[in-house]
């Protein structure tokens, strides 16, 4: 459920449905966890206030394990209920069911994995930092997740996870709850 990164230009499979604002500074995640949002939609089983979170498939570059990656989304059932902060800032509140397969472009291997969350993402006011507070089961990827004691920069992980991301450069900012890590999906990909 949760992908944390939205590249710039590119649209992530957690493509949310969301106001313009957000747009290009968020995603998916999920995923985004992650996570480019997409544009808005005002009915969801007809409740303004619930979303469906669009996904689709994406590409991550050999800098996050060493060979290219592709994530394609095999069950998608997220919803995001949206609400506004006191502060101004955008409140998704994600549940639902979300499977993808990761497959090592090199090598042609693929897994499957569950990535259904819940979590809740706060988006800033001006759109450029994302706050997640994950609670299940999420695939967690940004380019300097290392230097939070992950294994890599692509893993699945489950648990309690409090982290900021800036949306802008794609970037873990703080980690101040660190996930149960599941799997390291760049080492179960490894040729």
């Amino acid at each position: 459920m949760t992908k944390f990164l939205p590249r710039a230009g590119h649209r992530s499979r957690r493509s949310m449905i969301v106001p313009p604002s957000v747009g290009a500074a968020l995603l998916a995640v999920t995923a985004a966890i992650a996570l480019l949002i997409g544009p808005a939609s005002a009915s969801a089983n007809n409740d303004p206030h619930r979303i469906y979170l669009a996904a689709a498939p994406f590409d991550l570059p050999s800098s996050f394990c060493g060979f290219p990656i592709h994530i394609d989304t095999l069950v998608d059932k997220e919803y995001a209920k949206v609400s506004q902060g006191a502060d101004g800032s955008t409140i998704y509140k994600i549940t639902g069911s979300l499977f993808d397969s990761v497959t090592n472009e090199a090598t042609g291997k693929t897994i499957t994995l569950n990535a259904s969350g819940p979590a809740n993402l706060t988006v800033s006011p001006d759109g450029t930092i994302g706050t997640f507070d994950a609670r299940g089961l999420g695939l967690v990827f940004a380019p300097n997740l290392t230097q939070f004691g992950l294994p890599s920069n692509l893993v699945l992980v489950s648990g309690p996870t409090l982290a900021s991301f800036d949306l802008v450069n794609g970037t873990v900012i703080s980690m101040a709850t660190q996930p149960h890590v599941l799997l390291d999906v760049c080492a179960a990909l490894s040729p």
